[in-house]
């Protein structure tokens, strides 16, 4: 999905939940995780569990929780998307991360802050970055902020990173990611995992190597987890015709899945959506005819391929109505949220009470 930036409230009515993000933090931080340590990566759930999140911006999250209507069921990941070069104002960045990471903190939930390598008119700053100083000085304001975040968080950089349509450099994506993790470490920052992440519209050279060096994987040492969005329901639905196959994104996205597991790290489906769904209201729907369509072409097989890959341990859904957006004129993506169709929503909340899912009300202090 491309950059967003969306204007955080100063003020959220939201009961504090602290004593969560405390229990969490005791049993899952409490371990040296540097770097190169080996074992489950930092903030790994034991296999069989998924964190639930949602994103991207608070008012989606307020109505996503609304349409759960299940204190059971609610997030325990947040997702914001923001981005790191700071020319969309720098201090705006900076002081809406910390906002927000108070924010999300009050709410007793766990900060996933993406941030992209693109400026604010959309240009590509990740040559600039690799390269050059002109943004070391917000990075390491950013890096300040996180560090002071008494907290575990997730911290996505660079999303979607061959995409088209971010415009990054193979070869140098690497090194400007490296260098974001190496200025936030020195700016203190020692309790964020970091996810590198991939969008099967992409290419299939994630794993592409140039003159001996990786064209876009930053290395172990700077990778905790993998990312994958997934919004059509091609990215994780097999294509009928076997001939076919091994151009599919579906076949992308599982061969993504399995440099994660070569590499030893769990999976974040940072942002999903059901695109192309066209969710229906209950009024246009009255007999739930298109809600069970939906719901077998696109919820159903979303669920099974988490289930099908132990490597996911991570879900975020974005629940957005794509109407009227520049993502509707020109992709088509229509309503995606599951609060429109009860049957949908129905289904939808059933599935989540899978005992594999880990929500707020569970944190890690319920885990076996």
């Amino acid at each position: 999905m491309r950059l967003q930036k969306p204007k955080v409230p100063s003020r959220w009515a939201v009961p504090a939940c602290i004593l969560l993000s405390c229990a969490f933090w005791l049993l899952v931080v409490g371990a040296d995780r540097s770097p190169a340590a080996s074992g489950p990566a930092m903030y790994e759930p034991p296999d069989g569990r998924v964190y639930h999140g949602a994103a991207p911006t608070p008012d989606v999250v307020a109505s996503y929780i609304e349409s759960l209507a299940d204190a059971s069921i609610e997030p325990l990941l947040e997702g914001i998307h923001l981005s790191a070069s700071g020319t969309a104002g720098r201090q705006y960045v900076v002081d809406t991360i910390r906002e927000w990471l108070a924010y999300v903190r009050d709410a007793g939930r766990i900060p996933h802050l993406s941030l992209s390598m693109r400026d604010g008119y959309g240009n590509p700053s990740d040559v600039a970055i690799a390269t050059a100083t002109a943004h070391d000085a917000v990075l390491d304001e950013i890096g300040a902020v996180i560090a002071a975040y008494d907290g575990p968080l997730f911290v996505r950089l660079g999303f979607e990173f061959n995409g088209a349509w971010n415009g990054y450099t193979p070869g140098i994506y690497p090194i400007a990611y490296r260098k974001m993790v190496d200025r936030f470490r020195a700016a203190g920052v020692t309790q964020a995992a970091y996810i590198w992440c991939y969008e099967p519209d992409g290419p299939d050279d994630f794993d592409d190597v140039i003159d001996g060096r990786s064209a876009w994987y930053p290395g172990d040492d700077y990778v905790d987890w993998f990312g994958l969005d997934l919004f059509k329901a091609e990215h994780f639905v097999p294509l009928a015709s076997a001939r076919q196959r091994g151009t599919s994104t579906y076949e992308r996205s599982v061969r993504f899945l399995e440099m994660a597991t070569a590499h030893g790290k769990p999976v974040m489906l940072s942002e999903t959506a059901a695109v192309k769904v066209y969710v229906t209201s209950d009024r246009e729907d009255p007999q739930f005819t298109d809600g069970r369509a939906d719901w077998e072409s696109w919820f159903e097989p979303f669920f099974d391929f988490i289930a099908h890959h132990p490597q996911i341990k991570g879900v975020l859904y974005m629940n957005q109505d794509y109407r009227g957006t520049a993502f509707e004129r020109k992709n088509a993506w229509g309503d995606a949220r599951i609060g429109v169709n009860s049957y949908i929503r129905r289904h939808y909340c059933a599935a989540l009470r899978d005992p594999r899912y880990i929500h707020q009300d569970d944190g890690l202090a319920r885990l076996p």
